[in-house]
Formats: structure tokens, sequence, C-alpha cells
């Protein structure tokens, strides 16, 4: 018989899902490191990006915390795929994924990306920003252009 304890809380559910999700994306160090090899020059700061509204990068607050870059922003060359900073400004212009400091920690960006979208047929934005960016970017802007 299976002894019953108290349940976790949902926060701590979400904590462990997200550090388990993010846990294998790349670092800051690692994207800067992808994006300055090809021009043989030192790499834009990805998180002086992230600040500008080129990147996506969660926050993950354990072990002292770090911040982690989804790998679907980026194309096979390493750089974000076209239309990702309209896509981010899109969202961020409704100021829901900000905090009163005008902060995010990423993670409302990155639920919207990896949900299915009805506009999009079903289909996650994260699953077509390579192939489709332009697609999701209309489905994008479509959604928060409509809330304000």
């Amino acid at each position: 018989m299976r002894s019953v304890g108290r349940p976790i809380p949902l926060e701590h559910l979400a904590v462990a899902r997200r550090t388990e999700l993010a846990s294998q994306w790349p670092t800051a160090a690692e994207v800067e490191q992808a994006l300055g090899v090809e021009r043989g020059r030192p790499a834009p700061s990805a998180m002086q990006m992230v600040c500008e509204g080129r990147l996506l990068a969660a926050y993950l607050p354990d072990s002292g915390g770090s911040w982690r870059f989804p790998p679907w922003q980026f194309g096979r060359d390493g750089k974000p795929v076209r239309y990702l900073a309209d896509i981010l400004g899109s969202i961020w212009g409704t100021g829901e994924a900000l905090d009163a400091k005008g902060r995010t920690t990423g993670w409302a960006e990155i639920e919207w990306f990896i949900a299915g979208h009805a506009l999009l047929d079903g289909r996650s934005p994260a699953e077509l920003l390579a192939t489709m960016p332009y697609q999701v970017l209309r489905a994008a802007l479509a959604e928060f252009q409509s809330e304000n």
C-alpha cells in the first residue's frame, strides 16, 4: 500500500518541470560562442541581446541562478531566427509577461511558444519558428495586438 504524504504544491512542480525542460538548453556563454565563431570576432553579450529584445532567455533559480536559451529560437547557423525580435516585441507589448519593473523570467513567453496555437493549425510556434517564422509572427501579432 502506498503511503500518502502531503501534496506537492503546484509551484514546486512547475519549478521542477521548468528546470527539467531548460537544463539542457544552451547557457549564455554557449550562445555567445556560437554567435561569435562565424564572424571571427567577439560575440555580442547574450544577455545584452535579451535586454534589447533580440533573444529569449529563461531564468532558472536553482544553483545560484542561471539563464538558459531555448534552442528553437536559433537557426542552423546559430543566429536568432528571422522575425524573433518582432515576435518577442509583440508579446512584451502587452506587458503581461513583464513584472512591475518591466522585467521577465522568460517563462510566460516560453509557454506561448511551446503551446499549440489555433492560428498555426494546432502546432506550436516553437515547432514552426525555424521554417515558417513569418506565420509565427502573424500569429503573435493577431493574438497580442488585439489585446492592446
